[in-house]
């Protein structure tokens, strides 16, 4: 039978070692940051490859008429609405990028980071950045996991 101060010490180094391993798991991010990197990656993908919207949550632009001609013959939708999407190169190409211990969203091919400035420039719009709503998400997304990672038994 365990007497009082070992009892204590016991208690002590149990809960020391549950504390530890929490740090352990905050340490290892990676698996954390991959879900809310998919997770951001849907979403700004939808707001600027589907809904056409930068990062100011505004509308990207609008197509010329002799563009919409282009478009047309080519059997892709009319809409002015400008939504980058035209061969889906960038579409499939936005990504979760990470180079060393750092994590983002961007293009693995350098043709579409160069169709990305290109854009941006032509529009004069920060399309790739993210719009308040999507800091506020990621930061409630991290939040929760980091939240699930103390409260584990």
């Amino acid at each position: 039978m365990l007497k009082r101060n070992q009892l204590s010490y016991y208690v002590a180094v149990s809960d020391l070692k549950k504390i530890l391993k929490k740090i352990d798991e905050l340490r290892r991010l990676d698996e954390t940051k991959k879900r809310i990197g998919f997770s951001m990656l849907a979403v700004t993908a939808n707001r600027i490859f589907e809904q056409g919207k930068d990062g100011d949550n505004s509308d990207i632009g609008t197509y010329s008429a002799a563009y919409i001609k282009q478009r047309q013959r080519k059997n892709w939708p009319s809409s002015t609405k400008v939504i980058l999407q035209a061969t889906r190169q960038m579409v499939n190409d936005w990504s979760l990028i990470v180079d060393g211990n750092s994590w983002g969203l961007g293009f693995k091919n350098s043709i579409n980071f160069e169709k990305s400035t290109y854009v941006e420039s032509t529009y004069k719009k920060d399309i790739f950045a993210h719009t308040d709503a999507e800091v506020n998400q990621f930061t409630t997304l991290f939040q929760n996991e980091v939240n699930r990672i103390l409260n584990a038994n």
